[in-house]
């Protein structure tokens, strides 16, 4: 126990011994960090001295450095001033030395014409004489324009009475060859009557008459009688013959409105056989349309005779059929389609999604036509390349094949027959309601014609117009 204690001390003893030394070593670190911190604090004193030092001296540095370039300024200011300075004075001088110049050439001038003065003297004498003469010159030469004035005074009245005199003989001479109508050179003209909208006057010969009766203006009487007795004669066969055609005239009316009423029947069987077409056609589609059985329709329509305004029908009854989106094949070749049912074509196959086949050959479209309906087809969604040849338009959408028109054997009328076509398309082939209001206004006209006297009066001015040629009388 009590060399534990010991041990104990001993260990105490050291650890206070530790501990002095290590406050020593502390106390004398801090001697040293207070040592430094000074040493820290003098340095940055001095830094901060030298600092300023260095910006005083910059500033004095900059502002030394902008009075040099004010003084160079200042310099090259001074050395252009002096430059123009010098140019000026070379200016200067050479104008002096003009001048000096000049002035020695106009004194030079001036003793010349001294000279020239005191020369010239003698002669003003002589020149003063010869003046003296030619004003006595210029008063004769002044009488004597005096004297031709008053003459030429004289020559002009006379002159004026003279053409008053020659103005007042023209005037005679003018009415007496407008009284006796001659011409410029006195002999009598001939009387001619121009007509432009008629050849009575040729056909009669009036202007031949009327040089007859120039000639012979003793007899003028006689032939003037003569030709009012012929053209007498002539009018009452005209009248005659207008009688005869009056008549004539009647009996074709009563014809044409036989004609009419035979005509009119005409008409309204053939609106009747149109209307029943129509509904034929349109039960046929609806026929096709209602499959049984769950078939697919396919639309037949092969030489029905189908035109625009069947199409226009078709497409109608497309939109409202439930089974239209199931159709494959419409075949409308061999019809009356032309260029007018290409929109109506475009709108069916963008319309039927599931169409394989459209055949509109043996029709009336033109290249113009077709080459619409191709253009059409390219750019519709999903085609990827369209083959074109004479017989068909096959459309292809990747490796499959989206939709094929048959184009071939198109027919191409004459002109004749186009102008019949559409005549008869735009009268009878349209809607029912639009043939029937035709029809009645085609007959409302012919009845007001035939009532009216407009035809009468026609056919009068055409037979006036066609009379054969009338014998001129005989001389």
């Amino acid at each position: 126990m009590g060399d534990q204690v010991f041990r104990l001390m001993d260990q105490l003893r050291m650890v206070q011994l530790e501990r002095r030394k290590r406050i020593e070593s502390v106390s004398e670190r801090r001697k040293r960090a207070d040592h430094l911190e000074n040493a820290n604090a003098q340095s940055l004193t001095r830094i901060q001295i030298e600092h300023e030092a260095r910006q005083n001296a910059e500033a004095a540095l900059r502002k030394a450095e902008q009075v040099l370039n004010l003084l160079r300024k200042k310099q090259r200011s001074l050395e252009e001033t002096h430059t123009m300075a010098v140019r000026v004075q070379e200016k200067t001088e050479r104008d002096a030395s003009q001048l000096r110049h000049n002035l020695t050439a106009l004194t030079t001038r001036n003793q010349y014409l001294i000279n020239r003065v005191d020369g010239q003297e003698e002669d003003s004498s002589a020149l003063k004489q010869r003046i003296a003469e030619t004003q006595q010159e210029l008063y004769k030469l002044r009488q004597t324009d005096k004297e031709l004035r008053g003459q030429l005074l004289v020559s002009e009245d006379a002159e004026a009475e003279l053409s008053a005199d020659i103005a007042k003989l023209n005037a005679e001479i003018d009415f007496v060859k407008r009284t006796d109508m001659l011409d410029e050179n006195g002999r009598m003209k001939p009387i001619q009557i121009e007509s432009d909208g008629s050849d009575l006057v040729s056909r009669l010969q009036i202007n031949e008459f009327l040089y007859r009766a120039q000639q012979e203006p003793r007899e003028a009487v006689a032939l003037i009688i003569e030709k009012l007795s012929h053209l007498l004669e002539l009018i009452h066969g005209a009248q005659s013959q207008g009688h005869q055609y009056l008549g004539d005239l009647d009996r074709s009316n009563g014809y044409m409105k036989s004609l009419r009423n035979k005509n009119k029947e005409l008409l309204e069987d053939v609106v009747t056989l149109e209307r029943f077409r129509g509904r034929t056609l349109l039960q046929v589609i609806t026929n096709a349309l209602a499959c049984p059985g769950g078939k697919k329709p396919d639309l037949l329509l092969e030489g029905l005779g189908y035109t625009v305004a069947e199409v226009y029908e078709l497409l109608r009854m497309l939109h409202a059929a439930d089974s239209a989106q199931q159709i494959e094949v419409i075949d409308l070749s061999k019809n009356d389609l032309n260029d007018e049912a290409v929109p109506l074509l475009c709108e069916i196959i963008n319309m039927l999604s599931y169409l394989k086949l459209l055949d509109v050959s043996e029709n009336y479209l033109t290249p113009q036509g077709i080459g619409k309906l191709s253009n059409f087809i390219k750019g519709m969604e999903g085609i990827t390349s369209v083959l074109q040849n004479d017989e068909k338009i096959a459309a292809n959408s990747g490796a499959q094949t989206r939709i094929q028109v048959k184009i071939g054997n198109q027919k191409f009328p004459d002109e004749k027959e186009l102008e019949a076509r559409a005549a008869l398309g735009s009268h009878i082939s349209g809607p029912n309601s639009v043939a029937s209001e035709k029809a009645k206004e085609l007959l409302s006209n012919a009845d007001t014609f035939l009532e009216s006297d407009g035809a009468k009066r026609k056919d009068n001015a055409q037979a006036s117009s066609e009379l054969p040629p009338i014998k001129p009388p005989p001389s």
